[in-house]
């Protein structure tokens, strides 16, 4: 939300909530990104946090996988993060999690409901504390990472957010040449969108091949995502994933990979190769850390650029998950030259208006027509409709869950296919739109 809607006030009661759900003398450890209202937001949050009788622990500016770790590692009975992820800076949030640094969805209604209702303010007031939360995980972090194969120069943007003072200085401790790019710690000092899309790197990727750089890589405003380019341009979605995913498979005996809804057909054909397979669940990294626990899979990706490694953490990671790639190559060049390989289907989005009020009852209406469809589709409803037929063509219905639309993604291995899912299921979603 915008960061002026997360008033003092609102963010008391925020606190008051998290601080009656963890308990009084429970340790709370709290971080922000690199936005303007970071620092206001984190001074009503540690003093609502404290008066509910919290320990509080203030690791300054981190990233949210940082949070997430040091909550685990350091033995915290709870986490809050306040940052707006991706979004641009004036936007901001507060995400919250468990000593494991993850939060169940039946964890976070409980807070919401506590929003809701204030409780009671605790009758001892609890403590506040500052630690260089940086060097504490960069330093853990330096420990358990892969080392490079060799002497690599990397170019790492990281959108002016928390990644510019924890990244650069691992790679540097890893062995890496590091090229610093968009690393001043100021969210809107940050010379693109937050978010890592391959259009928003090319700047980027002028500046890896001015300074001769074989590999880049590209974080968004809290540095829970991830994306990579080299010489030849910005990487899409489908090759951040593969990449990623081969790399990490190489040293595990566990062939199973979580995605989601979204996950193209690419992937499974990438990772077939090795005798790996996607299981799919919902869209949201939540959706994934839950699927990667109950199915114990090797990792989870999301087409947006999150990662869950289990070895790392139940929760969505971003530089780990660049520092396993880098390692797994001596020419970082050769891992697109590889995915190239695998061919490509054509595929297909559209989104179609549709308000929230009105998505539910459009959405049965669709999900019965679709079952009329010709072709013995195999139907996954985890998350609205995807269907995926035996020409290994699919389509899918899914609402938006954060704008009043309905997005349709079509995949086939000719365009002909593609277009003729297209007319057939867009004549059902106008129909029910009306």
């Amino acid at each position: 939300m915008a960061s002026s809607q997360l008033t003092d006030a609102f963010v008391r009661k925020a606190a008051d909530a998290a601080g009656a759900f963890y308990g009084a003398e429970k340790k709370v450890c709290i971080a922000r990104d690199t936005r303007p209202s970071g620092q206001r937001i984190r001074d009503a949050l540690a003093q609502g946090l404290a008066e509910q009788g919290c320990e509080v622990t203030d690791f300054g500016v981190l990233t949210t996988p940082g949070l997430y770790y040091l909550t685990r590692e350091l033995g915290f009975d709870g986490g809050v993060m306040i940052t707006a992820s991706h979004n641009p800076p004036e936007y901001n949030g507060i995400k919250f999690c468990d000593a494991n640094g993850a939060l169940p969805e039946a964890d976070e209604e409980a807070i919401e409901k506590l929003i809701d209702k204030p409780p009671a303010r605790a009758k001892t007031k609890g403590t506040l504390r500052e630690i260089d939360g940086v060097t504490e995980y960069a330093e853990r972090l330096v420990k358990i990472a892969p080392k490079p194969r060799k002497r690599m120069r990397v170019l790492v943007d990281c959108a002016a957010g928390p990644a510019a003072l924890v990244a650069p200085r691992v790679l540097r401790k890893l062995g890496y040449d590091v090229v610093e790019f968009n690393c001043v710690p100021d969210a809107t000092k940050s010379n693109r969108p937050l978010e890592p899309k391959a259009p928003n790197l090319k700047l980027a990727v002028e500046a890896l091949r001015e300074t001769g750089a074989e590999a880049g890589i590209a974080f968004d405003g809290d540095a829970d995502r991830v994306a990579f380019f080299d010489r030849n341009g910005a990487w899409d979605d489908d090759e951040n994933n593969a990449a990623v995913c081969l790399a990490n498979l190489k040293s595990k005996k566990n062939r199973l990979v979580i995605g989601t809804v979204e996950s193209r057909s690419y992937l499974d054909a990438v990772l077939a190769k090795i005798g790996a397979t996607v299981y799919r669940t919902k869209v949201g990294d939540g959706a994934i850390v839950r699927a990667c626990r109950e199915k114990n899979a090797a990792m989870g990706v999301e087409e947006s650029g999150h990662y869950v490694m289990p070895e790392f953490g139940f929760f969505s990671a971003a530089l780990y998950p660049a520092l396993v790639l880098l390692a797994s190559t001596d020419d970082f060049s050769s891992v697109r030259k590889t995915l190239a390989e695998t061919p490509r289907n054509h595929s297909s989005k559209k989104r179609l208006a549709c308000p929230n009020e009105k998505k539910q009852k459009a959405m049965a209406f669709i999900g019965k027509k679709l079952e009329s469809l010709e072709g013995n589709g195999v139907l996954n409803d985890a998350d609205g409709f995807r269907y995926d037929y035996p020409d290994s063509s699919w389509l899918m219905v899914r609402p938006s869950g954060t704008e009043p639309i309905i997005k349709l993604y079509f995949e086939a291995r000719t365009l002909v296919r593609v277009q003729e899912l297209e007319r057939a299921v867009e004549s059902i979603a106008k129909e029910a739109l009306g």
